[in-house]
C-alpha cells in the first residue's frame, strides 16, 4: 500500500482527485445497489433517525481525522521549507566567511561550499521526492567541506574570527540537512491512513441506508458525500511528502546561493559544469 501512496503523490492534484472520486463513486454505486437488495425499504424508514445520528457522528469523525492529519502534513512542509531557508542563509554566510580567510585557504574551502551545495540542490533535494535518505555522493561532499575547513593551517589564520565562524555555519549546516532528509521521510501511518478508509466507508454506507422516498435526492447525496470524501483522500495524499505532490518544498533559496558560488544565472546552477568558478 505504501508503494501504491507514493506513486499516486506524484500525480496531479485533479488526476488524483479523479481518481479517488471514480473510487468512491464506485463504491457508493455498489452500496447502493446492496441496500436495495438486502434492505427492505420499511426496515430503513424505520431506523431514519438512527442512520441520521450515525451518519453525523461518521461525518464528524471523518473531517476530524482528515482536518488532524492535514494539520500535520501542513506542518511538515512549513518546517521543511524553514528549514530549507535556514540552510541556505548558512551557506550565504559560510560562503562570506570563507572569501575573508587567506589563500589558498579561502578557495578551497569556497569550492567544497560550491560543490556540497550544487549536489544537495541538484541531486539529493529532487531524489527525496522517491526516496527517504540522502545521497552517498552528497554525504561525500559534505564530508570534504569539513575535511577543506579542517586542513587550515592554524598560523594562517589566527586571529581571524571568520575561521571559527566556517566551522560553526558548517556544522549548521550539515545538521539542516539530515532535519531535511528527516522531514522529507515524514509519513501519515498505515494504520491512519487505514481508519480514514474505513471512516469514509462507513459514512457513505451510512448514507446509502437513509430513507429512499425522494430516490434521485437520495442518489445525489450518495454520490455528494462520495465526492466529499475523495476529496479528504486527495488532499491527504497530496501533502504527504514535503517534495512532492500539491504543496512542493521550494528549492529556490539554495539556487540563489548556488548561483553566487558557480558565477551563473540561476537557471544554469544544475547544468554540468567543469566546476566551481572561485
Amino acid at each position: 500500500m505504501a508503494r501504491i501512496l507514493e506513486s499516486l503523490a506524484h500525480l496531479p492534484t485533479a488526476v488524483l482527485f479523479l481518481l479517488f472520486a471514480c473510487l468512491w463513486v464506485l463504491i457508493a454505486s455498489g452500496l447502493l445497489w446492496a441496500c436495495d437488495r438486502f434492505v427492505p425499504y420499511h426496515v430503513r424508514k424505520g431506523n431514519f433517525n438512527g442512520v441520521r445520528n450515525m451518519m453525523a457522528i461518521a461525518a464528524s469523525f471523518y473531517s476530524f481525522l482528515v482536518g488532524f492529519v492535514v494539520v500535520q502534513e501542513w506542518n511538515t512542509v512549513g518546517t521543511v521549507k524553514g528549514q530549507v531557508s535556514q540552510q541556505a542563509a548558512n551557506i550565504a554566510t559560510a560562503e562570506y566567511a570563507a572569501a575573508t580567510l587567506p589563500p589558498p585557504h579561502a578557495e578551497h574551502i569556497l569550492d567544497s561550499i560550491a560543490v556540497f551545495t550544487k549536489s544537495q540542490l541538484c541531486d539529493e533535494i529532487p531524489a527525496l521526492s522517491d526516496s527517504t535518505v540522502g545521497l552517498p555522493q552528497t554525504n561525500v561532499a559534505l564530508g570534504e567541506l569539513y575535511q577543506s575547513a579542517a586542513t587550515v593551517r592554524p598560523a594562517s589564520v589566527k586571529g581571524l574570527p571568520a575561521y571559527p565562524q566556517v566551522f560553526s555555519e558548517i556544522g549548521d549546516i550539515s545538521d539542516l540537512r539530515f532535519q531535511i532528509i528527516n522531514g522529507a521521510s515524514q509519513r501519515v501511518p498505515l494504520v491512519l491512513l487505514v481508519a480514514i478508509f474505513g471512516v469514509g466507508l462507513f459514512l457513505v454506507g451510512t448514507v446509502t441506508l437513509q430513507d429512499v422516498h425522494h430516490r434521485r435526492s437520495h442518489v445525489g447525496t450518495v454520490i455528494a458525500v462520495a465526492l466529499f470524501v475523495a476529496a479528504g483522500n486527495t488532499v491527504i495524499v497530496s501533502l504527504n511528502r514535503p517534495f512532492v505532490g500539491a504543496a512542493t518544498v521550494s528549492s529556490q533559496p539554495l539556487v540563489g546561493v548556488a548561483a553566487y558560488a558557480f558565477e551563473v544565472p540561476e537557471s544554469e546552477v544544475c547544468r554540468p559544469t567543469s566546476g566551481p568558478q572561485g
